[in-house]
């Protein structure tokens, strides 16, 4: 019987990203948005540790880095989602112990919380020896989350990928070698608000022409035209954010991206450090990482 088993749960980041308007003709995605996205991931992770509970009954423990219970409800967690959705899969119990220490910033658009759901499954996958296919762990991904299907196809760390559809479409791409910095708002761009003003805005109709540019951008690896569609909600849902952008743009002369729904903002390849980004940018938590 497998002892416990350990997973890191690696970050992700938006190199670019086109966003269509919701699907209206198939019940099963009817009101999900289609994307086109250039996903990567970088080296930044969260740890899991799994266990069976010897006492038949689950019990969860999750920390961030420094020890303290996250703030967020237990069952809005996907990581104990991800156990709840494989048991009522499966139609039966699987009782665990769960630590899940949290260090990629929630609500930031790094996809902690759907790495997390990932590598919840795929440990659950390892520790009861169930040998569920890749097909049944992505639907059952999917059902927790857009970008939960993309960490699930690769470990332990999955390559870049076009993930498109309603993310549950998957192409793997060559690995890129970039020096990524992330600048952490304190403040979080709810998912669904920032949804929500992209259809206000109307902003879908660009979504073929986005596509085009972001495949042109991968042939060339040409990093210097990314977008992303969800900038201009996110910043109608926190303004805040348009000025940070633009403070951290005068004051390095570099471009700063938005990675998913935000609020994270990151630069690749930039010449600033990360002392001076925090200079410029006071009460941001900056992170000088790497792609993976």
């Amino acid at each position: 019987m497998p002892g416990p088993i350990e997973r890191k749960c690696y970050a992700k980041i938006n190199l670019a990203l086109a966003v269509g308007p919701p699907v209206a003709d198939t019940e099963l995605d009817a009101g999900l948005h289609p994307v086109h996205s250039w996903m990567c991931s970088i080296d930044l992770h969260d740890t899991i540790t799994i266990g069976r509970a010897d006492t038949g009954q689950s019990s969860y423990t999750r920390v961030d880095e420094t020890g303290s219970p996250l703030a967020w409800p237990e069952h809005e967690d996907l990581a104990v989602r991800a156990h709840k959705a494989l048991e009522t899969h499966l139609g039966k119990h699987l009782p665990i112990y769960l630590k899940l220490c949290k260090t990629i910033p929630a609500g930031g658009g790094l996809g902690g919380g759907s790495s997390d759901a990932a590598g919840v499954l795929l440990g659950l996958d390892d520790l009861f020896e169930l040998d569920l296919s890749t097909q049944t762990m992505r639907t059952i991904a999917a059902s927790l989350g857009s970008d939960v299907p993309f960490f699930i196809d690769e470990t332990p760390i999955p390559r870049p990928a076009i993930v498109s559809a309603t993310g549950n479409a998957i192409e793997r791409k060559p690995t890129l070698d970039a020096r990524v910095l992330l600048i952490v708002p304190p403040f979080d761009c709810p998912t669904g608000q920032v949804y929500q003003a992209f259809d206000r805005l109307g902003l879908g109709d660009s979504f073929a022409r986005s596509c085009v540019r972001i495949n042109l951008a991968l042939e060339h690896m040409d990093l210097s035209t990314l977008e992303n569609d969800l900038y201009q909600p996110a910043c109608v849902v926190r303004p805040q954010l348009a000025h940070l952008r633009d403070r951290i743009e005068r004051a390095s002369s570099e471009r700063v991206h938005l990675s998913g729904s935000g609020s994270t903002l990151f630069m690749l390849n930039a010449n600033t450090t990360s002392e001076t980004l925090e200079r410029i940018a006071p009460g941001c938590r900056v992170i000088d990482t790497r792609t993976l």
